[in-house]
This record gives C-alpha cells, structure tokens and sequence, in this order.
C-alpha cells in the first residue's frame, strides 16, 4: 500500500514528464497526423473513412497532452482540447467501432457523461452492450472500468441491467465497493478513496494491462467524476476527497454551461462527411440511434 506522500509524488511526476513531453519539437506529430488525414480524406479506398477516423484519435492524443499541460498550469481556456478529445474518440468509435477496444469505449462513455453529452453517452452505452454479444470491442475480460461503466450507465439512465454476470466478462473490482456502499456515508468515501488509488495505480506502465494508461485518462479522473455525474443526477451529494488524484486542475471541472468547447473543425466535418459517402454513416439518418 503506498502512502499519501508516494502518491503525491507521483502524481508531480507525471506532471513534470507531461510538461517535458509537451516542450520536446521532436514528440509533436501534430503536422505528419494532419497531412495524413488529409491524405485519408482524399483517397477511394473503401476504408479510407476509417482510417481518418482512427488518425484522428491519434490526434486527439496531441490535443490530450497539451490540453492537460495547460489546465494543469492554469489555462481554462484548453478545457477545449479536451472537449476536442472527446469528439475525436467519440466518432472515431462512432464510424469504425470494430477498430476500438473496449477500454477506449469505457473511457469515451465516461468522458462524456462527465462533459454532459448524454447522447453520446447513450450510444456508446448502447454499443457497448451489444459488442458483448457480436464482438465488436474486444477484451471484455481484461477490463473491470469498462464493466464498471455499464452498472453505472445502468444507474443515470435508469435502463435495464445489462446482463454482466457472465463468463469473459471482468468483474469489477474495486468499483464493486463504490456500488455497495453508494448510500453508506464514510463507506462510500473509503470506496472513492481506494478508487482513486487504483486509478493512479492504474496510469504507471508495466508489463501488466492497465486501465488509465492513455492519456488524458492518466491524470484527469474520468472514473471518479463520472461518478460524481451520476450522484447529482439523483441529487446526491459527492464527497470532497482528500486524494492526490483529486487535487490537480483537472479534477476541479468548470459547470458544462461554461466550460470551454471546441471551436469548429473542419478536418473533422471532412472525416464525418467521407463516413457518410463511404457508409459507415447514415448518410442523411441519426448517427445517435443505437
């Protein structure tokens, strides 16, 4: 069990290679990712949509990167970068859900009840539910936040329990505890706090899998505030948490109606119009029915 000061310490680590990452010219391929999607756009192969798609979540990485090294230094403004992560992670899973993992959808579903776009949401929880059936996202049995994720889905849309007690399916860990003890008080703070531990835990690379490895997830508390998202949609209230995970920037989200968003993107209207010609869109349909 490490101590309040270990994770402490890590915690102005990761910060510190963050901030090493962000000023070193020879890791920014912001220029090559845009060329390429570019390049995707305009090709006829019949995946050429996909592919876009899936360069534009490595874009999204960049924006990922830069934005938590701003808000962390005090830049509410580059909550914009990370609305511009969830978009590209959204339709990225959105037009080519065979090329996502199961963790990235968790991580997507999250961030989006957390960001407040419950149609987003709606449609990754929906999906996600069906992949257990058809496959689509793999490695449901390496993943307990993903599981953890449709329980919670489960409780802020108020629809049926998805069937989750089967085999190849993870169990949920210590998310199991947040759930039992969801009206228990100083239960519940202890669950939240051992949540945050395994979060941290979970953002240090080893030869193990790992849940919270890509970033912005590393740092930014989707699975803690995702849960906050939940608790005051039944008008609960959300403990303050004495952890190091929750005291940085990016744990303190402005309100939805104020937080910065992306500002319009053309490259990423290229890609959504490409999915349509190529079908992997409706082409004049809802992409939010599941």
């Amino acid at each position: 069990m490490k101590t309040a000061a270990q994770r402490e310490k890590h915690v102005r680590s990761f910060a510190r290679d963050l901030n090493a990452w962000c000023k070193n010219p020879r890791l920014d391929q912001r220029k090559k990712l845009l060329a390429d999607i570019e390049k995707w756009i305009r090709s006829g192969k019949p995946r050429a949509a996909a592919v876009a798609a899936g360069i534009l979540r490595q874009l999204g990485n960049w924006y990922a990167q830069h934005g938590m090294f701003d808000v962390l230094n005090g830049r509410v403004e580059s909550w914009a970068h990370l609305d511009r992560v969830l978009q590209y992670n959204w339709w990225d899973t959105r037009i080519d859900p065979g090329g996502t993992h199961v963790l990235d959808a968790a991580h997507t579903l999250a961030h989006a009840l957390v960001f407040g776009e419950e149609r987003m949401a709606a449609w990754l929880a929906a999906r996600m539910i069906r992949s257990i059936d058809d496959k689509a996202f793999g490695s449901w049995d390496l993943s307990p936040f993903a599981v953890f994720m449709l329980e919670l889905w489960h409780r802020y849309a108020g629809t049926p329990r998805p069937e989750l007690d089967r085999q190849g399916i993870a169990r949920i860990g210590v998310y199991r505890s947040v759930l039992d003890t969801w009206n228990d008080g100083q239960g519940f703070v202890t669950a939240l706090l051992n949540a945050c531990d395994y979060h941290l835990d979970e953002a240090v690379y080893s030869d193990a899998n790992k849940e919270f490895l890509t970033s912005p997830y590393d740092l930014f508390p989707v699975d803690i505030l995702a849960i906050a998202a939940v608790r005051a949609k039944q008008g609960l209230p959300m403990p303050e948490l004495d952890h190091p995970l929750m005291q940085t920037p990016l744990a303190k989200l402005p309100p939805n109606n104020t937080r910065p968003r992306m500002p319009p993107d053309p490259l990423l209207e290229a890609v959504i119009e490409k999915a349509r010609k190529q079908g992997f869109l409706p082409a004049d349909g809802d992409v939010f029915t599941p």
